[in-house]
């Protein structure tokens, strides 16, 4: 016989919220209360974090869990769903909510592990007045335990491109960002030993992932480019444009980028770039009214910086 705690669990959680409001002071904007849960794999004796609930139970849970945030004054917060592991069980999932159970949330959070229905997703958030965060994806590359590996860190610069091109989220999440070096795995950005202590060794991805998000900052807003390998980003409030391309071949790549609807006159670009032997190395790139020429090297990811730029 089956015993489900639905309103246990949810005063479960929204208890945690009011713990950290009332005792540090932090209001987290949304509380997720499911992490892939359509998924068939989570069952007794699965170590990693998740539950199993069928559309039914998410309802009843999502919505006990709004109801329990209100009761207990928790406006500042509100609930996210629903984790799905890949964006095409999100858009079914989040289709099939009813009214009262989309009601209950603020949030679309959906993992990108797998799924082609990017622009679906986008679009049934946009119209249902939610946020739409990617709020899980990790790359382990194809390679053994190997804190150099190239191989993830093109696995993450093609879904960060794919996804701010295509999903474009609000927010693009990592999976775990620090791991534990026994596991022998390539997903961290940060590897060190949970037991022994005593020192981490900063993985290839990290670099990568600094390609990204040190440029890309918040409020910036993406830019589509005719070449499906590259992301641009405009930074309004401080007029810089960035725009980062990834070459996944075994050769260099010559690239051209057209500049003509910007206006500046600075004729330097600051480029950063990661590759086998370099980590975010910087170098600067002559351009011109008209725009530029790169070449890329291979298996890299390359970030062009243009500082006092309007569009």
């Amino acid at each position: 016989m089956n015993i489900l705690y639905y309103d246990e669990f949810a005063d479960y959680l929204t208890e945690v919220v009011k713990l950290y409001k009332d005792k540090y002071g932090i209001n987290f904007r949304t509380l997720a209360p499911l992490n892939e849960p359509i998924s068939n794999w989570w069952k007794k004796g699965n170590i990693q974090e998740g539950a199993h609930f069928n559309l039914e139970g998410q309802k009843k849970i999502i919505k006990k869990v709004a109801r329990s945030l209100e009761e207990k004054g928790l406006n500042d917060t509100s609930v996210s769903a629903s984790d799905e592991n890949s964006i095409d069980e999100t858009l079914r999932i989040v289709k099939n909510y009813d009214e009262e159970t989309l009601e209950a949330i603020t949030q679309i959070n959906t993992h990108s592990y797998s799924g082609n229905k990017l622009k679906a997703l986008n679009k049934f958030a946009k119209k249902s007045g939610k946020r739409l965060w990617m709020s899980e994806f990790g790359a382990g590359g194809t390679e053994p335990h190997n804190h150099q590996d190239m191989s993830s860190v093109m696995q993450l610069a093609e879904r960060i491109i794919f996804d701010l091109r295509i999903l474009q989220p609000i927010a693009w999440v990592y999976w775990q960002v620090i791991e534990d070096k026994t596991a022998k795995n390539n997903w961290g950005f940060i590897h060190s030993d949970f037991r022994e202590g005593g020192g981490y060794e900063i993985t290839k991805q990290y670099y990568a992932m600094g390609n990204f998000s040190k440029f890309i900052r918040p409020g910036s807003s993406i830019i589509l480019t005719t070449d499906g390998r590259t992301v641009a980003a405009y930074d309004e409030g401080k007029k810089r444009l960035t725009i980062v391309v990834r070459n996944e071949l075994k050769g260099k790549k010559d690239l051209e980028y057209d500049l003509s609807e910007f206006h500046f006159e600075t004729r330097l670009a600051n480029v950063y770039k990661t590759s086998s032997k370099k980590n975010l190395e910087r170098s600067e790139l002559e351009i011109y009214e008209s725009g530029f020429k790169i070449e890329v090297e291979e298996e890299s990811i390359t970030t062009i910086v243009i500082d006092n730029i309007e569009h």
